[in-house]
């Protein structure tokens, strides 16, 4: 048993994400939605050694973690700093939204940015709609021009 983690640490020009697992961090910028991270499971895995996508989505362990909290004594984070611009917005997600919810679909949630409170229910009720059986959590940062990010999860 293991348990998946996504952080953020704000520094005053950008931020600096760490993760492991399957939680994973999107930047929405310009209305583009990127992923910042690659999932730690085992499907990921078999594609990294070269197994075509239609062998390895049919592969046991396909969706059991390679990297979490608790999985062994230390772990293996990934980290990578990112550039902060005014109106980007950092969106730390777990599978049970972005396994129900398209990207486009969470795009067009944060293109209709209503607050960080507001945008996040939103994100919950739109996987609670397409019946997600996983946990949905997620934690919204938002730049605006010479302010700290406002936050909401």
């Amino acid at each position: 048993m293991g348990a998946a983690f996504a952080a953020v640490y704000l520094g005053s020009s950008g931020y600096c994400i760490a993760h492991a697992g399957h939680c994973r961090v999107y930047r929405f910028r310009n209305g583009l939605l990127e992923c910042l991270t690659e999932d730690h499971r085992g499907l990921n895995e078999y594609l990294r050694r070269g197994v075509p996508l239609d062998v390895a989505d049919r592969k046991p362990g396909k969706d059991a973690l390679t990297r979490a909290l608790g999985l062994k004594e230390k772990v293996d984070v990934t980290s990578r700093m990112e550039d902060a611009r005014p109106g980007d917005v950092v969106l730390l997600i777990s599978n049970g939204i972005y396994d129900v919810v398209c990207d486009w679909q969470i795009a067009r949630v944060l293109a209709g940015w209503i607050g960080a409170a507001a945008t996040a229910n939103e994100l919950h009720a739109l996987a609670q709609a397409h019946d997600s059986t996983d946990d949905t959590s997620c934690i919204l940062l938002r730049w605006t021009a010479g302010e700290a990010p406002s936050a909401a999860q």
